[in-house]
């Protein structure tokens, strides 16, 4: 932006320049008055701490004076970090009330700051939340915490008066000479009650889900040929009851050697171990070791133009666990192999506004060893993942038997080589049923879904994508994920459609998000969700919009609904007002 100060008179030393009624403002010049300005009585620019102190000011919005101070300080534009109050924010929600956060930035030195975030609200509850963070050269740190006094239960009684949570993460980069990167990450998250993250709605780069928890020590570290990654890891469920909400793994390990076997095998020859020892639903536990020999071919066009590439699976699997439905209590051991060898006929037809692509694909796919029983897993085959090597995302089992799968591909460019209309289509046939695969897959049936995935972008306006399966009878619609986008000068909306029927599943919604642009300073936004299974909507929000380059101001609007018993509702009216580089305050809800 443009900083600078103005005044009627000005006296200026080495280390202070005074300024009488003086005007403050970072907008860039423009006719008329800017759109924000601090005025005061008098301005002080003190060079050696680099600030800038008021005496007496008014931040006016267009002339119209909307806060006073009768003593107020910031950073001067050459500052990039400072101790100092940030921004206030006044909120009001039906379920909270009223609250003010006044958040205080401090710099201990040049690698490390500290964020203290304290929230008061009008029924004399407060939440003291604080952030902490340090850099160096090899090293990043965050802490982020909070503790929260004065919340009544539900039941009546003082037993939830308190409420906390710290969650931390460290990042470490090491200089192994053996790896060209490596890396230790240290994570751990805990709150003291299940719903209040989410209830307050805590904010913090570190809390990434307001429901699930997760405490872990990564250890990452590759170079061009080997990949190695062990961590320990904690998983806490907030929704699930306290006895069965923990899942520990400790350790797993995953690591990757690639040789270099590209002139006398022509192909990639590839050797990976994992593992892991895992705790979960109280009583079960699990120990897994699995090596996988892997060689994939490189292609090989035919004179006639065929593809053909192929694919060799050798897979070592030894268990041995506890209550576990999915292996066996004594050890187990098990040597599994699978092949896979594809073929497809590109073809391309030239015209001179166009160029046609179609390729005819086939995948051959044979197992001698049994599937471990995975049927009511959730597996989706889709047109993504139907030809792939592991497409039951299993690393502990194969697709045992045999099966061949047929599709094809194809796709108009236009002559800048832009994709205009592309469809994609595949199934499967079995010789036999497999009902260890996942039921919701379909491709234990003798003959699988008809997968497909549709496109279609005529020109820079619109937009659409389908995914789509249909089953063998092609009568009846499976599943159906439908996307698409309009954008027509300044006015852009997107709808996502799905539905999920009979195996594959129940959930269906339809969501939009709508953005108009008046000119270039005003838009108006609105997106919503309906949950087409129990036909409600589960959120709106409206949004209108003044931006400058620094100045915003905004109308909102937003409802919000939750299964959560303890948390109600919301719905919220107010108004923002972004001050750049200030920060962004709110008023009351207009909808109490």
């Amino acid at each position: 932006n443009e900083p600078r100060l103005k005044g009627n008179v000005a006296y200026s030393n080495r280390d202070s320049t005074k300024v009488s009624k003086g005007v403050f403002t970072t907008c860039k010049k423009r006719d008329g008055c800017p759109p924000w300005v601090i005025s005061a009585k008098e301005v002080n620019h003190d060079k050696k701490k680099k600030t800038i102190n008021y005496k007496n000011a008014w931040l006016k919005v267009y002339d119209l004076p909307v806060l006073y101070f009768p003593k107020f300080f910031h950073p001067d534009p050459t500052v990039k970090r400072q101790s100092g109050f940030l921004m206030p924010r006044f909120s009001d929600s039906k379920n909270l009330g009223s609250s003010l956060n006044v958040p205080y930035y401090y710099v201990i030195s040049d690698s490390k700051d500290f964020t203290f975030k304290p929230k008061f609200y009008s029924d004399r509850k407060y939440i003291l939340q604080s952030e902490f963070r340090t850099v160096t050269k090899n090293t990043k740190h965050t802490l982020d915490t909070s503790l929260m006094r004065g919340h009544e239960s539900a039941i009546g009684d003082d037993s939830g008066s308190s409420r906390a949570h710290f969650f931390s993460n460290s990042i470490i980069n090491f200089d192994l000479s053996s790896f060209d990167y490596s890396k230790l990450i240290f994570n751990f998250e805990k709150s003291s009650n299940d719903n209040y993250l989410k209830q307050y709605k805590l904010n913090s780069p570190l809390i990434k889900n307001y429901g699930y928890l997760n405490s872990y020590l990564d250890f990452e570290a590759s170079n061009d040929d080997l990949s190695v990654k062990t961590s320990v890891q904690v998983y806490e469920d907030l929704n699930r009851i306290h006895s069965d909400r923990y899942e520990f793994i400790y350790p797993s390990f995953d690591i990757v050697k690639n040789f270099n076997t590209q002139e006398k095998l022509s192909g990639n020859l590839s050797l990976s171990s994992s593992g892991y020892q895992k705790h979960r639903d109280t009583n079960v536990h699990e120990k897994i070791f699995i090596n996988d020999f892997l060689y994939k071919s490189n292609p090989k066009i035919s004179t006639n133009g065929i593809k053909n590439n192929y694919s060799l699976l050798l897979k070592n699997v030894n268990s041995e666990s506890k209550n576990s439905s999915r292996y066996k209590t004594e050890t187990e051991h098990q040597l599994l192999g699978q092949f896979l060898f594809e073929t497809s006929y590109p073809l391309k037809k030239q015209y001179d506004e166009s160029s046609n692509f179609l390729t005819p694909k086939i995948s051959l796919r044979y197992s001698p060893t049994h599937t471990r029983n995975i049927k009511k897993e959730d597996r989706r085959i889709g047109i993504n993942n139907i030809f792939s090597l592991n497409r039951i995302g299993s690393n502990d089992s194969v697709e045992g038997g045999q099966s061949i799968t047929v599709g094809t591909e194809y796709k108009k460019m236009d002559k800048n080589n832009k994709e205009i209309f592309s469809l994609n289509l595949a199934k499967l046939y079995r010789n036999k049923v497999n009902e260890d695969l996942p039921i919701k897959s379909t491709i234990g049936n003798k003959d699988s879904d008809v997968v497909g995935n549709l496109r279609y972008s005529p020109n820079k306006y619109f937009k659409i994508n389908y995914d789509f399966s249909l089953d063998n009878n092609l009568d009846t619609s499976n599943f159906n994920l439908i996307k698409t986008e309009i954008k027509i000068n300044n006015f852009a909306t997107n709808f996502e459609y799905l539905e999920e029927n009979n195996l594959i599943g129940k959930e269906s919604y339809i969501e939009n998000k709508t953005a108009f642009n008046f000119n270039d300073s005003n838009s108006i936004g609105f997106s919503t969700r309906k949950n087409k299974k129990t036909n409600l909507t589960e959120f709106y929000n409206l949004i209108y919009q003044y931006k400058n380059d620094c100045l915003i101001a905004a109308v909102e609007y937003n409802k919000e609904y939750y299964e959560n018993n303890e948390i109600q509702p919301e719905e919220q009216i107010f108004f923002s007002l972004t001050i750049v580089p200030f920060g962004k305050v709110n008023s009351p809800n207009i909808n109490q």
